[in-house]
């Protein structure tokens, strides 16, 4: 008898454990996405240096852009979770030019 109520346990067990992916897959659905312009430049090194203009001193690095475009996310994350009355969620990214001056 002992052996069925433990099979019925890990059978409640993996109920719980389905709804909870379901919750996590309907959450990921659901989610609001945004996107942030993202500056890339290389320095002398070949390190790629990578900054998100929409908050002050948003910046990482990587010695490839993946990883350096790895890196800016989570500092963006990491930029949303300290002051989110920063964020102006109307910026929206135009472009890039680049400036030719005499020197």
């Amino acid at each position: 008898m002992k052996q069925r109520r433990d099979i019925k346990h890990f059978r409640d067990l993996d109920v719980y454990g389905l709804a909870f992916n379901l919750l996590q897959l309907i959450k990921g659905i659901f989610m609001r996405r945004k996107h942030f312009p993202v500056i890339v430049e290389q320095d002398d090194d070949g390190i790629f240096i990578v900054t998100c203009p929409v908050f002050k001193g948003c910046h990482s690095y990587g010695h490839t852009i993946d990883e350096a475009m790895e890196n800016i996310k989570e500092a963006i994350g990491a930029c949303l979770d300290e002051d989110i009355t920063e964020f102006d969620g109307y910026t929206q990214f135009v472009g890039v030019r680049d400036v030719e001056i005499a020197v």
